[in-house]
């Protein structure tokens, strides 16, 4: 991380319930891993880690070694509820080699559609709780962590299996949320296109792909402060009842 005003003070919460503090100066890089003792590896759930700057900072995160990929930080408002996940997904490797990867500020659910060349609609494929791990809230401040999950090989809390091949399709969330995809081996395949013929894929090759999207007024989440603080997400149900539940 690195700041272009000296002695800029940065906070830190990680899903696991790790926080802190540290400051970072120009020229003076922070080693993120060092500064907050999180080494999760294969982007895992448990890694994730929202940071509050007073002032402007720039970050990125480092990944496998295979391709030297560097995920840099993601800004809270540049989060959506609809993502793009454009890759054939292979099923091998453990979650450095192949995954889906979902992660924000708060707990909800996200669904993995995939897009069915047969029927010409989008299948849900896997259904995904984003949550914190160890953190009970009774505060604002607990919130600070984010939540995160995955669909993987990698056996770990947080992570959904990965059973068979994922083909491209979408992320649609209840929460604001963004994605890092990757698939084992180049997978070649062909895909629907805009106008509605076929079209080759997008190729991943053990690429860490950071994606953003967008969020339609109908399915944006309602996020209030309740009376003690606490953030809170309506929930609507099928029969048009609403309640609310700690964000």
């Amino acid at each position: 991380m690195s700041a272009p005003f000296s002695g800029t003070a940065v906070d830190y919460y990680s899903v696991d319930g790790t926080e802190g503090s540290f400051t970072v100066s120009p020229g003076s890089a922070v080693d993120i891993q060092s500064a907050t003792g999180q080494s999760a590896t294969d982007y895992r759930p448990q890694g994730f880690t929202r940071f509050k700057a007073v002032g402007f900072v720039v970050a990125h995160s480092g990944a496998d070694g295979a391709g030297r990929d560097a995920t840099p930080a993601v800004p809270i408002t540049a989060l959506g509820q609809i993502i793009a996940q454009p890759f054939h997904i292979e099923d091998s490797g453990n979650g450095d080699q192949t995954s889906v990867t979902i992660f924000g500020p708060y707990v909800g659910t996200a669904r993995v559609y995939e897009w069915n060349d047969t029927t010409g609609e989008l299948d849900l494929a896997y259904t995904v709780p984003l949550n914190r791990q160890g953190v009970t809230v009774s505060t604002q401040a607990d919130q600070f962590h984010p939540t995160a999950g995955q669909v993987s090989n990698e056996p770990d809390t947080g992570v959904v299996a990965l059973v068979g091949q994922l083909g491209p399709g979408v992320v649609i969330a209840d929460v604001p949320i963004a994605i890092i995809s990757q698939s084992n081996s180049p997978l070649t395949d062909t895909v629907r296109s805009q106008n509605g013929t076929p079209t080759t894929t997008i190729i991943n090759d053990d690429d860490e792909t950071l994606m953003f999207g967008i969020t339609p007024a109908s399915i944006a989440a309602d996020i209030r402060e309740r009376g003690d603080g606490v953030l809170v997400r309506q929930n609507i149900n099928a029969s048009n009842v609403g309640t609310w539940e700690v964000a």
